[in-house]
């Protein structure tokens, strides 16, 4: 008899842990600043052009290789046409967290999602001796 009651201890606490995990993860992902993140496209390696993440657009990134269209909807970034002939870039899926990327390479184009961190006092840029 006692083992049935430390099962049913054991599947309380186990639940009960779930339920603060799940909490913590929603206070974490709705508290999140999303509003530090950019698009950033590169071209052949060198920045072509920054957007912000919290504005829907489309923009059209012409190239000496072709175009890409670039579309900003609800955060999430996506390649929706492409002039290269795979268009694999196309087919990817929408991005939408810092570090993520989509890239064209007949294009030379890199769309990456990058998190711009705001300077802080306390933050130590350089030591001079």
């Amino acid at each position: 008899m006692e083992a049935i009651d430390i099962k049913k201890k054991d599947f309380i606490l186990i639940c009960l842990l779930l339920v603060i995990a799940a909490v913590m993860y929603g206070v974490w992902y709705f508290t999140s600043e999303k509003e530090n993140l950019y698009v950033q496209v590169t071209v052949d390696g060198k920045v072509y052009e920054t957007y912000q993440t919290d504005k829907d657009a489309v923009y059209k990134v012409e190239t000496d290789n072709g175009y890409n269209v670039i579309e900003v909807k609800s955060g999430k970034v996506s390649v929706t046409d492409a002039s290269c002939p795979d268009k694999i870039c196309v087919h990817e899926n929408a991005i939408s967290s810092g570090g993520q990327s989509i890239i064209c390479l007949p294009n030379k184009v890199v769309v990456s999602v990058i998190e711009k961190k705001e300077k802080n006092d306390k933050e130590i840029d350089g030591v001079v001796k």
